[in-house]
């Protein structure tokens, strides 16, 4: 066996790529024929495809002068144009100052739980769960039209055992005057998307440069076996040898695939939760149906919980007379429908609220499934994360990357870790 490397990281998506620039020469090793993960793009006859919409929000400016200065060139600032789909209506997002337009019988009802959550009012308590931070700050009538069943789409399964923490930071924060208020008239809102930027050409540029100046990617390596007491990780049928090891694969995986590690975390592991989701990605002919960046459709009716247009933020994701759409369906929706029926059923769906003029305008179909998709933290699964989290640290393994640390992590939250003193520990 040679001499161990510096430093290896097992993932070549923005978190390992990212975690090769603070450490020149580390070794990154990834199991597809090409890097990027989940914010890599894909072209199909003029049509291009991200995996989702992955958009950058910036909360520090050198985060994105860094991002700006990998890509070589600035990315483009849109202000955002949202709705939400609701008993046949597109409201303005948020949904929550956006209530003059709802119909009576919902009015009513969100009017009154808001003047009932005015009256409880109320702190955060110790692990209060979605459900609870939603009926607190927004009262039981909205909980129930719009953040339950969404929330509940993305995440398949009840809220009633969804941690708050971090689920918390990406909710509209506005007053329950405001929202009252918006019963008279829409109430501007800034938060947390209100600008979003896009590099030319397709979301997965960004991933294209880094790895383009990454020279020890090693592709089509995929990590089988990890041993920390021997610093030994098995990839590609070779056993290598590390003195650091950066891990942005999912944090379930890795501890499945740890021999070392102790049964109780091993059983631990299997409480962390996560959906999956399956990716419309449409080519249409003809212009979009709007022009909104995206839509939000929290009703049970429908399969998709969000539906995007790329070409309405890129046009040149599209040929020209063309647009591109992503729809973003739950895994478990999608794989209860006899197979020759998926497709059919998003595009009708998509037709009877109007966010597909003609399914015979589709030229492209591009389907992808993300698994993990978004992690769900509950109770059980927080302790087991814990425990893991600090089992790796103390055997010299830094976790990083929204699933290695089984957290909500934004692509900018990413870069910035990739960064900081604690990706050194």
């Amino acid at each position: 066996m040679r001499e161990p490397r510096k430093t290896v990281v097992l993932g070549a998506g923005l978190a390992g790529l990212t975690a090769a620039r603070r450490y020149p020469g580390a070794l990154v090793l990834e199991a597809a024929s090409s890097a990027g993960g989940l914010c890599s793009s894909s072209t199909t006859q003029g049509f291009t495809f991200d995996r989702a919409g992955h958009l950058w929000h910036f909360a520090d400016p050198a985060t994105r002068a860094l991002v700006e200065a990998w890509l070589g060139e600035p990315l483009r600032r849109h202000r955002r144009r949202a709705g939400v789909l609701f008993r046949g209506r597109t409201l303005p997002y948020p949904f929550q100052l956006a209530l003059h337009g709802l119909p009576p019988a919902a009015a009513e009802a969100a009017r009154a739980g808001l003047l009932e959550a005015r009256r409880r009012g109320g702190r955060e308590g110790a692990g209060e769960t979605f459900a609870e931070l939603c009926s607190r700050k927004y009262g039981d009538g909205l909980t129930r039209l719009f953040l339950a069943p969404y929330q509940e789409k993305v995440l398949g399964r009840p809220l009633a055992g969804v941690l708050a923490d971090p689920l918390a930071r990406f909710l509209p924060d506005v007053s329950i005057d405001a929202m009252l208020r918006s019963f008279h008239g829409a109430e501007s809102f800034a938060g947390y998307s209100a600008v979003f930027f896009y590099p030319r050409g397709g979301g997965g540029r960004v991933c294209d440069a880094l790895a383009a100046g990454t020279p020890g990617l090693r592709l089509r390596s995929e990590v089988t076996a990890l041993d920390c007491a021997g610093r030994t990780v098995t990839a590609g049928g070779s056993e290598l040898r590390w003195e650091r090891l950066v891990a942005t694969i999912p944090l379930r995986r890795l501890a499945l695939m740890t021999d070392d590690l102790p049964a109780e975390l091993r059983q631990g592991a299997e409480s962390l939760e996560a959906s999956a989701v399956v990716v419309v990605n449409l080519g249409v002919s003809g212009s979009p149906p709007g022009d909104l960046h995206w839509v939000y459709v929290p009703e049970a009716g429908f399969p998709f919980y969000r539906v995007g247009c790329y070409s309405n933020f890129a046009a040149e994701s599209a040929p020209e007379g063309c647009h591109s759409l992503y729809v973003e369906v739950p895994a478990a929706w999608w794989d209860a429908q006899p197979e020759p029926a998926r497709l059919p059923a998003v595009l009708s769906a998509l037709e009877s609220c109007g966010l597909l003029a003609d399914r015979r305008g589709v030229a492209v179909v591009d389907v992808v499934r993300i698994d993990p998709a978004y992690v769900a933290p509950t109770s059980a699964g927080e302790a087991a994360r814990r425990a893991l989290m600090a089992w790796f640290a103390s055997r010299g393994v830094i976790l990083h990357g929204r699933y290695a640390r089984w957290d909500y992590l934004a692509m900018d939250d990413i870069v910035a870790a990739s960064l900081a003193a604690s990706l050194t520990r």
